[in-house]
C-alpha cells in the first residue's frame, strides 16, 4: 500500500487544485483499520482528473450510479491497490447534483510522502451518506476507534 501511496503522491505533486484520499484508505491515513481496502480513491477537480488520465494512458470509464457521478472516472491498475480516478465527484442530492466539497483537509505524512483526507469526522459522514454495507461497517469501525 506504501508503494501505491508513494505514486500517488508523486502524480499529485503537479496538481493546481486541493485533492484527498477518501474511503477505506483514508481510514488506514487515520489509523483506522478499514476491513479490508480494494484501492485508494481520489477525489480531485476535473483537471487535474484529466491530467492523470493522460499521465496514466488511461480512458474515461463509465460509471453510471443514480447517487454519484464523476468526470473524469478512471481506474489505474500500475500500482497494488488500484487507484480510482474521481474528477469532480458530484452527488444527487433530493433530485440535483452537487458538487462533493469538504470543509477540511488533513495532511497525513505516510511512508515519506504527505497525502490529504478530509477530516475523520467528514469522512464519517461521506460514509454514512454513501450508506451501503461497507460504509456502514467503516462506520462501526471509526467509532470502536474513538471508544464510543
Amino acid at each position: 500500500m506504501d508503494a501505491a501511496f508513494a505514486a500517488l503522491a508523486a502524480a499529485m505533486e503537479e496538481a493546481r487544485e486541493p485533492w484527498w484520499v477518501i474511503g477505506s484508505a483514508a481510514l488506514v491515513l487515520h489509523g483506522i483499520d478499514p476491513g479490508g481496502i480494494e484501492d485508494i480513491d481520489l477525489l480531485c477537480s476535473k483537471r487535474d482528473g484529466e491530467r492523470l488520465l493522460a499521465r496514466w494512458g488511461l480512458a474515461h470509464a463509465d460509471r453510471p450510479h443514480a447517487r454519484y457521478r464523476s468526470c473524469p472516472y478512471a481506474r489505474w491498475c500500475g500500482v497494488s491497490p488500484p487507484i480510482e480516478i474521481m474528477g469532480g465527484l458530484e452527488r444527487c442530492v433530493e433530485g440535483a447534483w452537487t458538487p462533493l466539497r469538504f470543509a477540511t483537509r488533513v495532511a497525513v505524512e505516510r511512508a515519506g510522502v504527505t497525502l490529504y483526507t478530509p477530516a475523520l469526522e467528514e469522512q464519517a459522514a461521506l460514509l454514512r451518506w454513501f450508506g451501503r454495507d461497507k460504509d456502514l461497517g467503516r462506520l462501526a469501525r471509526i467509532a470502536a476507534a474513538k471508544g464510543q
